[in-house]
């Protein structure tokens, strides 16, 4: 069996990323986390079964596809002990991701 990869084009991409854990207390942690990342497909060689934008297989100038700009998460963590050498905890998500394609 032969396996070929190639690179079929170039993206710009830029961004940046943030997380942030807070302990409130000895049993309850806070945590944040934020992510933007721009992107844009700056040339782009077409390969039987690769992406089309629009039924277009001129896809330059677009956002790279399933990447959404921003993405965001809060969460509230409680953990307590159990009994030796066993905790139990609990944890609430709250999810942001913005539309993609």
């Amino acid at each position: 069996m032969l396996t070929i990869i190639t690179n079929v084009g170039e993206v710009d991409l830029k961004g940046v990323e943030f997380q942030a854990d807070y302990a409130a207390t000895d049993h309850v942690t806070l945590s944040a986390a934020a992510d933007y990342a721009d992107n844009r497909i700056v040339r782009y060689f077409y390969a039987p079964g690769g992406t089309q934008i629009r039924g277009s297989t001129n896809v330059d100038g677009n956002q790279l596809p399933q990447t959404p700009r921003v993405k965001a998460s809060l969460s509230a963590s409680y953990q307590r002990r159990l009994m030796a050498g066993w905790n139990w905890y609990t944890r609430v998500d709250e999810l942001y991701r913005e539309r993609l394609y």
